[in-house]
């Protein structure tokens, strides 16, 4: 996917993901993506969590192009964009006269239209099946986990300028620890991908959210060489958009070590 990116920031981007509303500092991101006459429009959160992953869905099919927003200065809360969603939540996605919103939902309507390579979302009902299966699981597991490390550890430190609540960051790396077993045994088991031989959103998902609490410089699958070498897999899959897709998170991990 050929991104170009206008993007504004803070040193840490507000943790705003599915449902999200106001926070930290970069709020969604505009993205027009092919969708007929009138490209779709893609409002999303260009930093944590699954927001990120209809911008990483593709390496070759579709272009976005991205403009950053501040929740934290109400952007989310104009009447525009209200309009667009009475929760004033993001992502939401405009397809000509099509709203929708919530990550997974989006990044399975791109998935399908035209041009873009079935294995993302495939049309086989066992194969759709998995697929599915690891988004509903995703939901209650990967993300939650995956996000409660990195609000400890990154962005609630940031925000009110305490320390890091060790105790609560031990409960919430064990929990994650534990859905990583999980993810491990129940979905990559011994195949490439997590719903099998072939890379599907269900990988951008799960990567996204594992991707988070690398803002501080935590890599929450060392000592896991196989899902070490499946984040490598889904990283060559989408190429160079997984480092545009994580720009803000990386950059935040840069910023911190300097300051060490």
């Amino acid at each position: 996917m050929r991104t170009a990116d206008t993007r504004s920031g803070a040193d840490v981007p507000g943790h705003h993901g599915n449902g999200a509303t106001a926070g930290g500092a970069p709020g969604p991101s505009v993205a027009a993506v092919p969708g007929g006459p009138h490209p779709a429009r893609l409002h999303q959160n260009p930093a944590p969590g699954p927001d990120r992953g209809p911008e990483e869905r593709t390496p070759t099919v579709t272009t976005v192009v991205a403009a950053a927003i501040r929740l934290c200065a109400g952007e989310n809360r104009t009447a525009e964009f209200t309009k667009l969603n009475p929760m004033r939540r993001v992502p939401v996605m405009v397809d000509g006269k099509f709203t929708l919103t919530e990550s997974d939902a989006i990044l399975k309507y791109l998935a399908t239209k035209p041009g873009v390579p079935e294995h993302w979302y495939p049309r086989q009902p066992e194969r759709r099946a998995r697929v599915d299966e690891y988004t509903a699981w995703h939901h209650s597991n990967t993300r939650p986990h995956a996000a409660k490390v990195f609000i400890l550890e990154v962005l609630l430190p940031a925000q009110t300028g305490g320390q890091v609540e060790q105790e609560r960051l031990d409960g919430a790396l064990a929990q994650l620890d534990a859905t990583l077993d999980r993810l491990e045994s129940m979905f990559l088991r011994r195949q490439p991908f997590l719903c099998g031989d072939d890379v599907s959103v269900a990988d951008l998902l799960a990567l996204c959210e594992l991707m988070q609490p690398a803002a501080s410089g935590r890599d929450v699958l060392q000592g896991r060489p196989q899902l070490q070498r499946w984040r490598s897999r889904v990283q060559a899959a989408v190429c160079h958009a997984f480092h545009q897709a994580h720009a803000v998170l990386l950059a935040v991990r840069e910023r911190r070590r300097a300051k060490l």
